[in-house]
């Protein structure tokens, strides 16, 4: 059996490093990519073989998002042609608890409550969401031992 250090090194040997960051600014650039309107409304939870994984809040907002679908799909292949997306799915995620969202896809965008949003609206320059401090403490740590490992 192998222990989870070979695994974790098994599993980032084929990664390219380059990727994960491009990944990382998708992530953080869904407002720019979506448009304020639609962002407020919407969030990747994950990027998978080429397709961008979107939960939606409401149906509404599911078929204003399914209409701009081409011109967000078109900017993200502008912005990040490396990663080869191809399409984007929509997933109605209105009423699954947050546990929920973790466990399937993973460490989601966080989801903006509605006083940020009102917050960010307002104000003449949006800045992104931050992470919790022991999220990020990790991924520091991760990239770190990451890094030892390529050099």
């Amino acid at each position: 059996m192998k222990r989870a250090r070979e695994l974790v090194e098994q599993l980032f040997q084929n990664i390219n490093h380059e990727d994960l960051k491009i990944y990382g600014r998708i992530f953080s650039s869904w407002t720019d990519l979506a448009g304020t309107d639609l962002a407020a409304h919407s969030r990747i939870l994950e990027i998978d073989r080429g397709i961008v994984f979107v939960g939606v809040d409401h149906p509404g907002w599911m078929q204003m998002i399914s209409m701009r679908k081409a011109r967000i799909l078109s900017g993200i292949k502008k912005q990040y042609p490396s990663l080869e997306i191809r399409d984007l799915r929509f997933l109605l995620i209105d009423g699954i608890p947050e546990e929920e969202l973790q466990k399937r896809f993973g460490a989601v965008q966080p989801k903006i409550n509605e006083a940020a949003q009102q917050e960010t609206d307002s104000s003449e320059e949006a800045q992104e969401p931050k992470p919790p401090e022991d999220f990020k403490k990790k991924l520091e740590k991760l990239g770190k031992s990451i890094e030892k490992k390529w050099k």
